[in-house]
């Protein structure tokens, strides 16, 4: 690359060039790296600088001349001038946009950084990040559009096997970049294609996702320059990350249980962490340094906050006191008591003159920390006090409870200001702006609100949490506001972006089940305990029928087409007419929730298991039970008949497969093979083999009649929740709870393509033509078209 700018700027050929690197590695200007393929030389920033500004006003023009250039190497484009994502040197791709900038072709730049196969080259050489960085350093409004889209999609654009699945992924998750056409690059390999936008789309105030902790996050906190943030999690551990990129810069381990809660202090020189084993674990986040262990505390410490000035930290504990500490001997210098039960929360005012403490008393109390005395208690909240909050002037607190409510309180007379109401379940969280004007509060009903503590009007609602929100802290500028939940992952938004994402009528909600006939029929049911028929299409939900009085588990045609069977919590299992959507038949007997329900081939039998861990044969014209099956040890999740109808297989969370004869009720255990309760189980190869799946991760293919496990497909890096086979055999399609959706070939075990979502997904289901893939989750139905493409090996 030296040498191409060198001979168009200097006349230089090759060989003068590598003597003029070397004269000048010599006298320590660059260094050189001979182990880089073709040489690599680097310049200290001070030489770098200096030569820039040498050229001053002819930075413009060399950065030109290299470009043209480079570019005469490459196929040209009408936009971005060149077609620079087909340079295969890492040079180029690293800088061209910096190069572009600097010589003055934004609208060349911006082209290049928007194009799609630019954008799919950088995803695959440097990851998300630098793509963002691209855009970001060209600053025009379309560029940092897409930045923020790709910031979004960040944690679902890691690379994936086959590594030409990514190209899918990254298409699936941008929507709105109009002069993108995948047509071309997705024909080319196997690939899931949006048949209608996914369900699970960011809500536009969603500035990007950070995952890394492996189960529930609990606790979030913004360090004073905005720079980090650290959260805590029940995987005993606390990260230290940069909200900038998402990336984890460090991991503090040390902590024996659940990590409740982080607190920072005011100069962002240590943190404090408390966990349930009882302790306050005080660390350096520049280091992940441990700085000292702080105890005394009989239970589970729940929160901790930091003192204005730094000199004092007060914690909350489920052994019904505060402590207050000096953080740096690790003294306790004085005990509260006075709940009568956990003290969840703890909240200290801006001139640490009070602090104010929650509790599962349904209390909230405010005390003086010099003396440790009670000054008031305030009441009024109908269930635990979750959280608490100061003002940031200090002349009002705000309080989150199980009663579905934020109230607003004056801390010096106790009087209740105002109740704020809108959330639909527990709030656990809540935090107040930097300038007070705003509150923000996380529930168990999976959204965070921002509300305006003066008027009490709920002015934004963010949704993107698959499970309760636990953690709300806004950044020291308030320009945005990071979320943790038990979901795992921990989620920036921009607070004042208010802009409604457009969601179709009726596809939204989570989804347990799916089943798709050969005219047309498209069918879910959900945990709502709603089934619904939808225009497979274009994903319009026709009809919905109900009757169930809890979630519905199971959903199967009848091989004729014309009834609909459904299974549900409420231990019934109904029987629809599917052109009418009309209940004909509800049949009773299981004592528990029904999990699973399978039509005998010639339609005449239905088989049935759920938490009674009985397996049941059912008449559907009469709906009385024909026969009983004992033989699992614990509940039934899965039950299918053979293509023939001369067995059935069931499977349960006993971790065992068992084949069944339904005219003499014997039974056949397969061999054990998955770890851990099996969920779903399908037959294939016409009735030869069994493919199984569960809470291990593993799908499992059995030989009937051997029983012996014969492949073991692993991918899934979580429970896997579905099985699907195409109806021509050829392909198989996996779900898992953590939103991926894998498709093989039958007989192979490395994937054809897969899908990421930001969705759990509990079932899929193949259309009859096997040209789409339908799949049903925590946020609503999925659909993609399958393109076979040619699969490199």
């Amino acid at each position: 690359m030296i040498a191409l700018l060198w001979r168009v700027t200097g006349g230089l050929d090759e060989a003068r060039s590598r003597l003029l690197c070397k004269q000048m590695a010599d006298l320590s200007l660059l260094t050189i790296d001979a182990g880089v393929p073709g040489g690599a030389v680097a310049l200290h920033d001070v030489v770098r600088d200096y030569l820039r500004a040498e050229l001053a006003s002819d930075v413009p023009a060399v950065n030109a001349a290299l470009l043209s250039a480079i570019a005469a190497t490459l196929p040209p484009d009408p936009a971005a001038g060149a077609a620079w994502w087909e340079s295969s040197e890492g040079y180029v791709q690293d800088h061209l946009i910096e190069h572009l900038v600097d010589a003055g072709h934004t609208v060349q730049a911006e082209a290049a950084a928007g194009s799609l196969l630019w954008v799919r080259a950088r995803l695959h050489q440097r990851g998300p990040t630098a793509i963002c960085r691209d855009l970001e350093r060209i600053g025009t409004r379309t560029a940092l559009s897409l930045s923020r889209q790709l910031a979004r999609a960040a944690h679902l654009l890691s690379p994936t096997t086959p590594s030409h699945a990514l190209d899918a992924i990254l298409c699936s998750r941008i929507t709105d970049a109009p002069h993108w056409d995948p047509s071309a690059l997705l024909a080319v390999t196997p690939a899931l294609v949006n048949r209608w936008s996914p369900p699970d789309l960011p809500d536009p105030a969603l500035i990007r996702t950070l995952t890394g902790h492996t189960e529930y996050v609990n606790s979030v906190g913004a360090g004073p320059d905005g720079a980090w943030i650290a959260t805590a999690g029940n995987d005993k551990s606390v990260r230290i990350w940069d909200p900038a990129t998402g990336t984890t810069l460090r991991t503090l381990p040390g902590h024996t249980g659940w990590v409740t809660g982080v607190a920072i202090s005011p100069d962002g020189t240590w943190l404090a962490t408390t966990g349930d084993e009882g302790t306050i674990r005080l660390w350096d986040p520049a280091t992940g340094t441990p700085l000292r262990t702080l105890t005394g505390h009989t239970a589970a410490v729940n929160s901790a906050a930091v003192s204005h000035d730094g000199t004092w930290l007060a914690s909350a504990s489920n052994d019904k006191t505060v402590r207050i500490w000096d953080p740096t001997t690790g003294t306790a210098l004085r005990t509260l008591t006075g709940h009568t039960g956990w003290v969840t929360d703890v909240a200290i005012s801006p001139d640490g003159t009070w602090l104010a403490t929650a509790g599962n008393d349904r209390s909230l109390r405010i005390w003086d920390p010099a003396t440790g005395s009670l000054l008031r208690t305030l009441e009024g909240h109908t269930a635990a006090v979750n959280s608490v909050a100061s003002g940031s002037d200090g002349t009002w607190l705000a309080t989150a409870s199980g009663d579905r409510t934020v109230r607003i309180w004056d801390p010096a007379t106790g009087r209740l200001l105002r109740t704020l109401t809108g959330h639909a379940d527990w709030i656990r969280a809540l935090t107040v702006s930097p300038d007070g004007s705003r509150i923000a509060s996380g529930s168990d009903d999976k959204t965070v609100r921002i509300w305006d503590p003066a008027t009490g009007e709920s002015l934004r609602t963010l949704t993107g949490h698959t499970g309760a929100v636990n953690a709300v802290a806004f950044s020291p500028d308030g320009t945005w506001l990071a979320t943790a939940g038990n979901d795992r992952s921990i989620r920036m938004w921009d607070p004042a972006t208010g802009t409604p994402i457009e969601t179709l009528t009726g596809r939204a909600g989570a989804i347990t089940t799916v089943t798709a006939g050969a005219r047309g029929i498209l069918a879910t049911t959900g945990e709502d305990g709603i089934v619904r028929s939808w225009d497979a299409s274009t994903g319009t939900c026709i009809d919905t029928w109900t009757g169930h009085t809890g979630a519905v588990n199971a959903v199967v045609l009848s091989p004729d087409e014309v009834y609909l069977a459904t299974a549900g919590d409420d231990g019934t299992i109904r029987l629809w007419l599917t052109f009418a959507g009309s209940a004909v038949r509800t049949l009773t007997g299981h004592t528990g929730a029904v999990k699973s329900v399978a039509y005998h081939p010639d339609g005449n039998l239905l088989v049935s298991g759920g938490d009674d861990g009985v397996v049941r044969l059912w008449d559907p014209a009469t709906g009385e039970i024909a026969n009983r099956f004992w033989g699992h040890r614990g509940a039934v999740n899965a039950v299918a008949f053979s293509p023939d109808g001369s067995w059935f297989v069931t499977a349960g969370e006993d971790a065992t497969v068992r084949l069944w004869d339904p005219d003499t009720r014997s039974h056949e255990q397969l061999q054990t093979g998955h770890v851990g309760s099996v969920e779903v189980l399908v037959v294939g190869e016409n009735g030869r083999q069994i493919i199984t799946a569960g809470d291990d991760g593993t799908v499992r293919i059995w030989d009937v009649a051997t029983g012996a496990v014969v492949r073991t497909l692993r991918g899934h890096g979580g429970a896997v929740t579905s099985v699907a086979v195409s109806s021509d055999g050829a392909r198989i399609a996996t779900t898992s709870i953590g939103g991926a959706l894998l498709v093989r070939e039958a007989g192979r075990d490395e994937p054809l393509t897969m899908m990421r979502t930001d969705s759990r997904l509990m079932s899929c289901a193949w259309s009859r033509d096997g040209f789409a893939l339908f799949a049903g989750g925590g946020e609503g139905l999925f659909c993609y078209d399958f393109q076979a493409g040619s699969p490199t090996v």
